[in-house]
Formats: structure tokens, sequence, C-alpha cells
């Protein structure tokens, strides 16, 4: 009888196991926590002070909300809204860029970023229109988790064509092309994802109003250009509380940490 008992619970086991997956775990996260409760309560409050105009109050509420090490896309922009009104335009938008890598196709953000950087005194040097120009534009629409789950996909298209070629004949017979295409689009996915998450903690915008890029790092070093509030650079190294930065045009020199912020 034990063994009887013991083998009917076995047989249930899995049955178990899927409804603990499909259900207690999706409604556990699913399920506003206390935590998540208590950050939405601090961003309402947030967006109360902003509406009220009270910047200040509202840049410390939201400020709240990322010491948790919770971010989004809409903080960050509300963030930057609150600043660019302050009229701080560099930290305006540092949060403008940070919250396009979490929603990169929002039209609301993308239209402050662009009027913000439309604000940003001296002429913006243009980056060189190479291949590597439009592929950045291309991946700059999608996040890194999207792009990841998108070959994750594709990965899985590829076993299911593998396996398929085993049972299925018109699968078999094309299988060598099927499997380059795939290969080529999931390398390729792959190669954005690397560029991406290159760039995390690699770029800065300036948050002091004028900035004077050294040839070298040094305060009494040769002034090669200036850098202006809201400007953003390419950082390439660090040496004593200096930062080796790159302009869009290829232009390097050296500027002090506290006068840019990485991101």
């Amino acid at each position: 009888m034990k063994r009887k008992n013991l083998y009917r619970a076995r047989r249930f086991f899995p049955i178990l196991t899927l409804f603990f997956i499909g259900v207690i775990i999706p409604f556990y996260y699913c399920y506003p926590q206390k935590d998540d409760i208590l950050l939405q309560d601090i961003f309402s409050q947030a967006n109360l002070f902003y509406e009220e105009k009270e910047y200040d109050k509202a840049i410390a509420e939201y400020k709240k909300i990322l010491e948790k090490k919770v971010e989004s896309g809409n903080l960050y922009y509300n963030l930057g809204n609150c600043y660019f009104k302050k009229g701080r335009l560099g930290k305006a938008i540092l949060n403008y860029e940070k919250a396009l890598r979490l929603i990169p196709r929002d039209r609301d953000l993308e239209a402050n970023y662009k009027y913000a950087c439309s604000l940003i005194r001296g002429n913006i040097p243009r980056s060189r229109r190479g291949f590597t120009f439009y592929i950045n534009n291309l991946f700059k629409w999608f996040t890194i988790d999207e792009l990841t789950i998108f070959s994750s996909f594709i990965y899985l298209c590829i076993l299911a064509v593998i396996i398929g070629s085993l049972y299925i004949k018109w699968i078999k017979r094309y299988r060598g092309l099927i499997l380059v295409f795939l290969g080529g689009i999931f390398i390729f996915i792959l190669w954005g994802i690397n560029r991406k998450v290159s760039l995390i903690q690699k770029e800065a915008i300036v948050i002091a109003e004028k900035v004077e890029v050294k040839f070298e790092p040094l305060e009494h070093a040769t002034t090669y250009f200036t850098a202006y509030e809201g400007m953003k650079l390419r950082v390439m190294a660090s040496n004593n509380g200096w930062q080796k930065v790159k302009r869009a045009d290829g232009k390097k020199g050296w500027v002090r940490k506290e006068k840019i912020e990485i991101f």
C-alpha cells in the first residue's frame, strides 16, 4: 500500500509542479508586493510635486526610488523633465539618455530629448556617417532586453529547424539555406547586443556650463576644444581624477571627472 500511494504521489508531482510554475509563481510576481506599493506611492507623490512646480521636492522623491535600485524609463523621463524645468540642461539630457535606453520608442521622450539637444551651445559635431552609424540607428530603437528575447527566439527557431529536418522532407531539403539565414540574423543581433552593452558606463554628458578639454590630464595643459553643457562624449580612459573623452567628430582630450556624468 505504501508503494502504491508513493507511486500515485509521484504521478501527480509533475501536475503539481506545472500548476506551481504556471499559476502560483505568476500570481506571486503579478500581485503587488509591499515594496512595490510603497514605491508607487513615492512616484505618485513626486508627480504631484512636479505638477505643483516644486521641482526640487519632485527630484528628491524620484531619487528615493533610484536609491532602491529600481529603474524605469518613465522615472528617468520625469526626472529629466524636472531638471529641464530648473534650467539644468546637462542633467536633463543625461536622464533623457537613460530613459532612451529603457523606452527608446516613446514619442514624448524623443521630442523632449531633441528639443533639449537643440539648446546646447556651440556647434554640435556630427558623427561620421559610416556603416556603424546606420547600424547604431537601427539598434537604438530596441532595448537590450528586447534584443535578448529576439535572439533567444531565433535560437529556438534554429533548433526547431534542425529537429524538424529529421522528420519533415521539405525542411530537410532547405535546411542549409534556412540555417544560414537564421544564423546570420542571430549573429547580427548578438553583435548589436554587444555594441549596446559596451556603451554602458562608457558614455557621458557634460553637466558643467562650459568645459575646457585638455591635451593632457593636467590643469596647466593646453586646451584642445571646448565642450558645453548637455554635450555627449565617449569615455575612453581615466587617470587621477581626469577622464579621457572623445567627441562625435573623433577629437579626443582630457576633462575633470566632476564636469561630466557617466552613464
